[in-house]
């Protein structure tokens, strides 16, 4: 199966080459495509027809795999260059055929058929391929359109004047926007499981990496081992530097919380207005795009503002929480409170760090390998 799909993207890759390249040098004459036939066919607006055949053609490219685009794509772009390889192999193999023919000894076999037919042998004998297709695969490669591709549905649902389109983009888009819920409430209790043991993560590591150092009697400029925790130990001291400034460090945190936060905020923001967009479209509600685009950016103030719907303000529910739930105060009041409990275990380790025998060891450590770098930059940059 997998040889018969290989052979279909060779012979497609290589006539798609040829008539671009034939349209480029001006011996073929082709006119952009049309999707009005297809629409006139399927009863449909030309707006909608372009996002459908958008939606067909990206799941096809994403089941085809970016790296196999890549390479046919390239492959396109170098055509003529390959094209010559192609004609320069063909007048070969045909002057073999021709030496073998006429100016060889029948009798003699050629040893480029034994070759070839010992190479066929073995591809043969060679067990089915691991990635064949799969029931699964095939399914999944089916509901892609429907899985994937959020903002394609959002387009449609903007453009669609049909009944049943609308309907179907607006299902996804709503399956879409409660899965992107799901995930980020995943993410942030992980988050917060992970960040309530950051503090003993932390010192658990610098101990290792001290009783690591203390515990070098022979120390060598191989010693690659002894090199990461003498630059863990550099990290450490770094990070223990930083973290004594705690307006510095408030606001680095402060900063890198606000674009990701907007950054959250701004996505389910624009989803929930095509939600709010759709619902209002299903049920002929006078609401336009840019209307529900304000109100959702603004939700926490602007929820009255929402048409008296119980279906939209059912879902203007479900905005405000899933803000109030993940706002910005929340996050950057848990963050402060993890950057005190950070700026504690610092004092800790500056202490440990200040341990006569540890900062012995980490002069002979930096006199070794400070030298070894210096000494490669340094070389680095001579001619």
């Amino acid at each position: 199966m997998t040889e018969y799909l290989q052979l279909i993207r060779r012979t497609a890759r290589f006539l798609l080459a040829t008539v671009l390249w034939l349209h480029a040098f001006f011996l073929l004459g082709l006119d952009l495509p049309s999707a009005r036939p297809v629409a006139t066919a399927l009863r449909l607006q030309v707006g909608e027809t372009n996002v459908l055949i958008l939606l067909a053609c990206a799941s096809v490219l994403a089941s085809y795999g970016f790296k196999n685009i890549f390479v046919d794509c390239l492959y396109i772009y170098t055509f003529p260059f390959i094209f010559t390889y192609y004609v320069a192999r063909a007048s070969f193999q045909t002057l073999a055929v021709v030496y073998r023919a006429f100016l060889k000894d029948e009798e003699e076999e050629p040893i480029t058929s034994k070759s070839l037919r010992v190479g066929s042998t073995e591809k043969a004998e060679q067990p089915n391929s691991p990635r064949g297709t799969t029931v699964k695969g095939v399914l999944l490669a089916i509901i892609r359109p429907i899985r994937q591709f959020t903002l394609l549905w959002c387009l449609l649902l903007l453009l669609s004047a049909n009944r049943v389109l609308q309907w179907i983009a607006l299902i996804v888009v709503i399956v879409h926007l409660g899965r992107t819920l799901f995930a980020l409430g995943v993410v942030a209790l992980h988050s917060i499981s992970w960040l309530s043991t950051v503090e003993e993560r932390i010192r658990n590591y610098a101990e290792r990496l001290i009783d690591k150092a203390l515990a070098a009697d022979q120390i060598r400029k191989d010693d690659q081992d002894l090199r990461v925790t003498w630059s863990g130990l550099r990290t450490i001291e770094l990070a223990v530097s930083l973290l004594q400034n705690r307006t510095r460090a408030g606001n680095v945190a402060l900063f890198i919380l606000l674009l990701g936060f907007v950054a959250m905020y701004l996505y389910i923001a624009v989803l929930f207005s095509f939600a709010y967009f759709g619902l209002a479209k299903v049920q002929l509600v006078n609401l336009t795009w840019a209307e529900s685009l304000v109100t959702s950016i603004f939700i926490p103030v602007s929820y009255s503002d929402l048409p008296r719907n119980a279906w939209l303000k059912l879902l203007g529910g479900v905005h405000w929480i899933s803000v109030v739930a993940l706002g910005f105060g929340t996050i950057y009041g848990y963050a402060r409170g993890k950057l005190d409990s950070l700026h504690k275990v610092a004092q800790t380790l500056k202490v440990r760090m200040k341990d006569e025998q540890l900062q012995s060891k980490l002069v002979v450590l930096n006199e070794i390998f400070d030298v070894r770098v210096n000494q490669s930059v340094g070389t680095a940059g001579k001619p």
